[in-house]
């Protein structure tokens, strides 16, 4: 059988690879799952039983963040415990902040299955931006006349796809030729959704779209 830290350490390999399904294969059915943090963040709370671990902490985290990449560089097992250290670095999909905390974590393991799991991180890192205060979107073609700019309008129209959901405010401004666009959403995610529909349609008019640049919101007046 192998070791408790051997089970851990599978499990941070699975988690790395997106494979949550390895990562409950080490879980015991009736698991005692603890993330400290505030009511905000869904993902964490007090869960027992694999289906609340996978629904509330694994659900949560998929619905919260994106691109997450966790680091764990130092372990100290001892008998059936083991606890680790390391960083947690994720895009939250309601800001589009890139933002990183260390993590502490403990595990108890019985029988070859995780029984207890403790997790510690820096909370006020992932409540620094408000779900409300949403994300700027800057798009700067090299080329954009006006002609193609109102061609996708109407494409985007003729799709149901106007005002875009998620979407606060939009504008084109710019020299003859050169126009560019800003576009401010609610979300990381509600960009992405409308990105689905737009980006075809910038390729099938002919715009060369650069990488948009994504900046969350500080504030916003005049409304």
């Amino acid at each position: 059988m192998p070791s408790p830290l051997e089970i851990v350490k599978e499990m941070y390999a699975a988690f790395g690879r997106g494979d949550i399904a390895g990562v409950m294969a080490h879980i015991a059915d009736d698991v005692e799952w603890i993330a400290e943090g505030p009511e905000e963040m869904v993902f964490t709370g007090i869960r027992h039983g694999k289906k609340e671990v996978l629904d509330g902490f694994f659900g949560g985290i998929a619905r919260e963040h994106a691109d997450p990449v966790l680091e764990m560089t130092e372990f100290v097992a001892q008998g059936d415990a083991v606890a680790s250290f390391g960083r947690y670095s994720v895009t939250l999909k309601r800001s589009g902040n890139r933002v990183s905390s260390p993590v502490g974590h403990l595990f108890k393991v019985r029988g070859g299955k995780v029984i207890h799991y403790t997790n510690m991180l820096n909370t006020a890192a992932f409540m620094g931006q408000p779900a409300t205060s949403g994300i700027v979107v800057v798009f700067a073609a090299e080329k954009l006349e006006a002609a193609q700019y109102d061609e996708v309008l109407r494409r985007l129209a003729a799709k149901g796809a106007l005002p875009p959901a998620g979407g606060k405010f939009h504008v084109c401004y710019g020299e003859p030729g050169k126009l560019r666009v800003l576009d401010v959403f609610d979300s990381l995610e509600s960009f992405q959704n409308f990105a689905q529909i737009l980006m075809p349609i910038i390729h099938a008019v002919g715009i060369e779209a650069a990488q948009p640049e994504i900046l969350p919101v500080h504030g916003s007046n005049w409304q």
